[in-house]
């Protein structure tokens, strides 16, 4: 799973996203249903964030990924 997921999942929409918009804009949705093959459930994270650091992705750029970058967004537009 984990080389499917470094080559089919992160290649190329996913790194396009990154060089396009860069790392503090991109992110990972939780919606499991219906979302194709590459994340069938919460359990896949973990491997994410194995491909992720493997692609060379810093730890800072990561942890945004998973959802300190949606974190970020919510307390901007809540203000909070």
């Amino acid at each position: 799973m984990l080389a499917s997921l470094r080559a089919g999942w992160l290649n190329p929409l996913f790194n396009d996203a990154m060089q396009l918009i860069g790392p503090e804009h991109v992110g990972l949705g939780s919606d499991f249903d219906d979302g194709g093959t590459a994340i069938a459930d919460a359990t896949a994270v973990s491997r994410i964030t194995e491909a992720l650091l493997a692609r060379g992705y810093g730890e800072t750029a990561v942890r945004g990924i998973l959802g300190l970058n949606f974190l970020r967004v919510l307390r901007e537009v809540m203000g909070g």
